[in-house]
């Protein structure tokens, strides 16, 4: 009860002063520390378990692979898949898709598919951890395939393995593709979810169909800031610089707020229609408004943009005041000003960085 209440000093009193060891409570607070993000707590629970000799079962450990997932610690990860082939729990079906699953998310796809494909009977958990995994880790082309396997098997998709399909789909612009999956999803009855809402929209953006995109997220009945982001971004890599920052401005009425890649996206605009003091009121309200502290994307944007406009020494003082360090970008944006502009002094300058 305290760990699910996230009171986790109270539930370590609570478990450290019962008379006999009990494995679900012990199981249950490595959970709650692994919800509220205390990895390495959870990780020393069941490393006292272990050398208490406690009869681990298949609860305690999909609980303790999640941590390594969230960790990336490829190491102790293997260490704790040997000791679960030890024990013979690799014949449970929920320690192998959380086998699946942290391999996976560590980007360790090798050992991922290894343990899929020994697996005797795999669900629709089992296929969604390898297919997301292997679209979260570029590998779109792949993850496709194994989609195209997992219809083959019998297995229906659900909405965490389409968002990933949508995604994949959207790197690599098969947008027929994408749709078929998606018709076939929407006759499955199945509710959809945000996630798969703003996969869609990135989606259609992506593959240049941004009529489609628009239409999609005006039927939604409900955006988050991932949604507004995506058709902002969309409407700047189809050359309507105008209509995102026409979206960001309904965003912000719609009181929503917008984050880090938002802003990427609106400066990005801002430069290819060159809206000058648009560009430098939305960077300047960046931190001043939101807290949100430019990174080199940002400033390679307001760069790009002052050099398109001539300004060309606000640009190189924007790069010296800049609070991280100067990127590859950065420097390719000021460089590119200076040679359209003629500006060969500052160009050497910058190309000696």
């Amino acid at each position: 009860m305290y760990a699910k209440c996230r009171h986790l000093d109270s539930a370590m009193i609570v478990l450290e002063n019962m008379d006999v060891d009990d494995v679900v409570s012990w199981n249950s607070m490595i959970v709650g520390c692994m919800r509220q993000g205390c990895e390495e707590e959870a990780l020393s629970l069941f490393q006292k378990m272990h050398a208490k000799d406690m009869k681990l079962d298949n609860f305690t450990y999909p609980s303790v692979l999640n941590c390594f997932a969230s960790m990336k610690d490829v190491q102790n990860a293997m260490s704790v898949h040997c000791l679960i082939v030890k024990t013979g729990f690799e014949a449970y079906k929920l320690v192998n898709n959380a086998l699946v699953d942290m391999y996976a998310k560590q980007g360790n796809l090798d050992c991922a598919f290894q343990v899929f494909n020994h697996m005797p009977n795999k669900d629709v958990v089992s296929w969604t951890s390898l297919v997301t995994g292997y679209a979260h880790n570029d590998h779109h082309e792949e993850a496709l395939k194994l989609f195209y396997d997992m219809r083959m098997a019998g297995i229906y998709p659900d909405r965490i393995v389409l968002a990933s399909i949508l995604s994949s789909c959207a790197e690599l612009t098969v947008v027929e593709f994408g749709k078929q999956v998606h018709a076939n999803f929407v006759k499955s009855g199945l509710q959809s979810s945000i996630s798969v809402d703003n996969s869609l929209v990135t989606m259609h953006a992506k593959c240049g169909c941004i009529e489609d995109a628009s239409r999609v997220f005006g039927s939604l009945q409900s955006q988050d800031v991932i949604t507004w982001t995506a058709l902002i971004v969309g409407y700047t890599q189809n050359g309507k610089g105008n209509d995102s920052v026409r979206l960001y401005e309904q965003m912000i009425a719609s009181g929503t707020k917008p984050d880090f890649i938002t802003f990427i996206g609106l400066l990005f605009a801002c430069s290819h229609a060159g809206l000058l003091e648009s560009g430098r009121s939305y960077f300047t309200s960046m931190d001043r408004v939101y807290g949100i502290k430019p990174g080199p994307e940002h400033y390679a944007c307001m760069i790009d943009l002052l050099g398109r406009s001539g300004k060309l020494l606000e640009a190189e003082t924007l790069l010296n005041q800049m609070d991280v360090e100067p990127d590859a970008t950065v420097w390719k944006a000021l460089l590119a000003a200076c040679r359209v502009r003629g500006n060969l002094e500052l160009g050497e300058r910058t190309s000696l960085n």
